[in-house]
């Protein structure tokens, strides 16, 4: 391996990176007492580290950046990494890491990020979590966790960025995520979610991406106070009711994608009040009634719009869809169904 060092007397950083010749993560590195930062990245093409993560770089107690991502290191987390109380970030995103998320993440108080994305973890989620009151970003995606998403990941009032796609996880989601105001981009797609969409409350949120989960019952229609949201992603639920018109509030929505769940009723006319809308997907709901013209004359920015797979029907002035930038809107005027 190469490294990138600063300051060989004193070395404050180091920097590990792959080339053509294979190996383990070396022990001695834990001599190195001076280090803050640590990354050991493998890349496309080069010959990556394998084996465990020494149990040595525990004494590494001046680290606050400690990266180990795209590489084979197998087993656990060693125990002594979590002495590590000046660590902010950590990042073990591709590994081939296995066993439980240790507990022990909950000591780790000035931890800012967390990734631990697309390895072979597995186990519950650690309720200690929630005593990282620092965190900003915990990227947990692509593992095959059990269980329930904690509570107590609600008392993290720093959390910014929460992802948790294609994780295994399942029940409902605790209220507490309701509260998170500084929250702007949550991810639980592809997950096996029950229960309800949650009444999220976050003055900045952005992104909000549930899909492919056992959500059910209606769309909450305080989602049309999140005035900042750009992206809704509902899609591949359970989802029945009508779209609430209160959704038209959303000033900021690029992109909102609600099909293949069991919506019924009209769409709302109070939509065309989405004035930033890039792409809408409602496509094989239950959805009933006319399309509004309005649609057509008062969403500037739209490149995509998907209703097939419905009973709607275009009417009253269908050339005007023309303006949609999708020929199939571009109907004669007879009533037809399933449009785009």
């Amino acid at each position: 391996m190469k490294h990138g060092c600063c300051c060989i007397s004193s070395i404050l950083t180091l920097h590990t990176i792959s080339s053509n010749r294979a190996g383990t993560v070396p022990s001695e590195l834990g001599m190195m007492t001076q280090l803050t930062l640590l990354a050991i990245r493998g890349y496309v093409g080069g010959r990556k580290v394998h084996g465990p993560v020494p149990s040595e770089l525990g004494k590494l107690t001046k680290l606050q950046r400690l990266g180990i991502s795209k590489n084979d290191v197998t087993g656990t987390f060693p125990t002594e990494l979590f002495l590590l109380t000046e660590l902010k970030s950590f990042d073990a995103l591709e590994t081939l890491n296995s066993g439980t998320l240790p507990t022990q993440f909950g000591l780790l108080s000035s931890l800012n990020y967390v990734m631990v994305a697309e390895t072979q973890v597995t186990g519950p989620l650690p309720t200690e979590l929630g005593n990282l009151k620092l965190l900003s970003w915990l990227i947990l995606r692509g593992n095959d966790f059990t269980g329930s998403v904690p509570s107590e990941i609600g008392a993290m009032e720093s959390l910014q960025e929460m992802s948790f796609s294609g994780s295994s996880l399942t029940s409902s989601l605790p209220t507490e995520l309701e509260q998170m105001d500084r929250l702007y981009r949550l991810d639980f797609a592809d997950n096996k979610l029950t229960g309800s969409v949650p009444a999220f409350n976050s003055s900045s949120i952005t992104s909000i991406r549930l899909s492919g989960n056992s959500f059910s019952g209606p769309i909450p229609s305080s989602l049309g106070l999140l005035t900042t949201l750009e992206k809704l992603d509902l899609a591949y639920n359970l989802l029945t009711s009508s779209i609430p018109p209160e959704l038209g509030n959303l000033s900021s929505l690029r992109g909102a994608c609600l099909q293949n769940n069991f919506l019924n009723g009209s769409l709302p006319v109070q939509l065309v009040g989405l004035q930033m809308l890039e792409t809408w997907n409602s496509a094989n709901n239950e959805l009933s009634g006319e399309v509004p013209i309005q649609y057509s004359l008062q969403w500037p920015n739209i490149t995509a719009f998907n209703v097939s797979g419905n009973e709607l029907l275009v009417c009253s002035n269908p050339t005007g869809f023309c303006q949609l930038n999708n020929e199939s809107l571009c109907c004669p005027p007879e009533s037809i169904n399933g449009i785009c």
